[in-house]
């Protein structure tokens, strides 16, 4: 009898997985089509416009056609044929980009439209097709506060589709968040310059990865997306719930009803984002502000033709 339950036991969690499996799967599937649809529209114009390659590269002598730039003049071929060429460029890309994103306990949290994880994983493979589309390889870094999987760049569809596939299905080893390791580990994999993207709620002590993070930023092009539910701002006053960190496991009933409650958790939540900020502008960091209840569509192309034009007037 208790091999029997066992044995029925053994098929349930199987069939959970396979379901939870096709889920998966069929998340990645919707998640691509999306993004593909914003890779090739106005997230490919404002990824494009935001991140240059490293230079020009020289491709042909040509006959001039009415359009082009007068500057691309050759005058020493053009006083030869006896009629306007121009010499013609292509841009070098060779650009690497990592994604360095959360997937500890805090990030399977979601009161919204959905859970920080599968924002995250919608956020990545929108930048992962704009790269895809620009040549550029991508890679991956998976953490909570160690480094819980490496993924080396690469391109292609089915690589990106894997980045994705591995947002949602991965089980941390850890459920806590800390960049400090994830940070060093990243400095020391990158080889040239690259441009990383950090997807997290930094729900971490700002002085533990301080140093870490300015080393990054330093020698690559970062920008931090800081990925939060409205629910960890704002606490609705209901009376007495209990909370569960997410993270540490703790289970507290609270009131918040109660003043002082309230206090707390407000001082707590501006306190915590004051120093984010801070780091942020200290460190010379792009950051942006993603709810899971917002477009993050627009809020990510809007940063990436704000972040052009400020750089387009420098």
């Amino acid at each position: 009898m208790i091999l029997y339950v066992s044995g029925v036991s053994m098929d349930m969690n199987n069939e959970a997985e396979d379901r939870q499996a096709k889920d998966i799967l069929k998340s990645v599937r919707n998640i691509e089509l999306k993004c593909l649809k914003l890779s090739n529209s106005r997230m490919h114009g404002s990824y494009l416009s935001v991140f240059k390659g490293r230079g020009l590269e020289f491709t042909e002598i040509r006959e001039y056609m009415s359009g082009d730039d007068v500057r691309a003049i050759d005058w020493n071929v053009t006083a030869r044929m006896g009629y306007p060429h121009i010499k013609e460029f292509v841009e070098e890309r060779d650009i690497c980009v990592y994604l360095l994103v959360d997937v500890s306990g805090s990030f399977d949290f979601g009161t919204q439209k959905a859970m920080k994880r599968e924002v995250a994983a919608e956020l990545c493979a929108s930048v992962a097709y704009s790269a895809l589309k620009n040549n550029d390889l991508v890679g991956m870094v998976l953490f909570s506060d160690r480094v819980e999987k490496f993924i080396k760049p690469a391109k292609g569809r089915k690589h990106m589709a894997r980045l994705v596939h591995e947002i949602l299905k991965i089980r941390p080893e850890s459920r806590q968040t800390g960049l400090k390791e994830p940070l060093a580990f990243l400095s020391n994999v990158i080889k040239q310059r690259s441009i990383v993207f950090i997807i997290s709620d930094f729900i971490d002590d700002t002085e533990s990865y301080s140093k870490y993070l300015g080393c990054l930023a330093k020698e690559n092009d970062v920008v931090a997306i800081d990925l939060y539910d409205d629910r960890e701002l704002e606490m609705p006053s209901v009376g007495l719930i209990e909370l569960e960190d997410e993270e540490t496991g703790e289970q507290m009933i609270v009131d918040t009803s109660d003043p002082e409650f309230i206090s707390a958790f407000e001082e707590n939540v501006v306190g915590n984002r004051k120093r984010i900020v801070s780091l942020m502008r200290k460190k010379r960091i792009d950051r942006l502000e993603v709810s899971t209840s917002c477009d993050w569509v627009s809020s990510l192309s809007g940063f990436f033709r704000l972040r052009s034009k400020r750089r387009s007037c420098a």
